[in-house]
């Protein structure tokens, strides 16, 4: 839908003073605006063809999300047609930037009420989700962890770095691949957000609200919260991360062996997948912006490779011939 097309749209339905302003958006290929009348705001997420509202992800999610009593934007208004729903508008504070020269004590308030949200997801939004969900019929298994991870090979070991590996080296990083997959997908199942980060969570009138759920699904219970404290936006102080990890532990009354493990392995998987995807925005849809968040991603890749002792050789091959230095 062109501008000239949403200009009329939004003053058809807010009257000829609104007006319209792009906003920065994702990778995907939504496009969003903030529409202004002397009234209020609202936000429009653009989608590039029509839908019908009864078969949109994002829609069906927010349903199930609303029923659980999860903070969510309010749906305001759909124009399937046109592509269009306009949504509440929460403001621009994300977590990413509400948490920059915060105190600590703040920090880790803020962090404990996301994983306070986690815990809501994982407890009535996996008991309440039924197949009328769409997130009921996508799952986190082998097949998806084992796609992401070739997908990395292909586009940071292949495209971004161009091959630096012998054969040999490529076949022992492959196969690890493939037994990483298979560790992290096993176990029980909970509802899963995706894409639970800094980006994705933002600070409205002292509340934090999640969007970007579209792609919610059944996955491991350490994935969203590998999203979150294993963030490729936001690196926070390892001092946290038990305490945090401790808190969500104490929420849904998990035993605390193995967890620290099932942690650090899961966010090994969410981080190399995230490189892939980077190197995929970077060398295939020329969004460069994407590099600069690949250090400190692969730094959290080398500081969890380092924890064990059977990962000492996939350690030596990320850092001897993986690295990347984004200038």
């Amino acid at each position: 839908m062109s501008d000239v097309d949403l200009q009329g749209l939004v003053r058809e339905r807010y009257g000829a003073d609104a007006q319209l302003a792009r906003l920065q958006g994702d990778a995907s290929n939504r496009l969003y605006y903030r529409v202004t009348t002397p009234s209020g705001s609202a936000i429009l997420m653009v989608h590039e063809d029509a839908f019908r509202e009864d078969e949109l992800p994002f829609l069906n999610v927010a349903h199930h999300l609303n029923g659980i009593g999860s903070p969510v934007p309010e749906v305001l208004a759909a124009y399937p047609e046109q592509g269009v729903l306009i949504l509440e508008d929460l403001g621009d504070t994300l977590l990413q930037d509400y948490v920059r020269q915060r105190p600590a004590s703040e920090v880790e308030t803020i962090y404990r009420e996301a994983i306070d949200l986690i815990c809501l997801l994982q407890g009535e939004g996996t008991r309440c989700l039924t197949p009328a969900c769409i997130a009921h019929q996508s799952t986190l298994d082998f097949e998806k962890f084992d796609w992401e991870l070739r997908f990395f090979m292909q586009n940071y070991v292949e495209r971004l770095l161009d091959s630096p590996l012998s054969a040999s080296e490529a076949a022992a990083l492959q196969s690890w691949l493939k037994d990483l997959a298979r560790e992290t997908s096993g176990g029980d199942r909970v509802f899963c957000h995706r894409d639970y980060h800094s980006r994705n969570l933002i600070v409205h009138r002292g509340r934090l609200y999640m969007f970007d759920f579209q792609d919610a699904r059944w996955g491991p219970r350490t994935y969203d919260l590998a999203s979150l404290l294993r963030d490729s936006y936001v690196e926070l102080p390892e001092s946290f991360i038990d305490p945090l990890l401790d808190h969500f532990r104490v929420q849904r009354g998990l035993p605390s062996e193995g967890l620290r493990t099932e942690f650090d392995r899961v966010s090994l998987q969410r981080n190399v997948k995230a490189l892939g995807t980077f190197a995929y925005q970077a060398t295939v849809k020329q969004h460069t912006i994407y590099l600069q968040s690949v250090p400190r991603t692969l730094g959290y890749v080398l500081a969890n490779l380092k924890k064990f002792p059977s990962d000492s050789s996939i350690l030596e091959i990320f850092d001897r011939h993986l690295r990347y230095e984004h200038s």
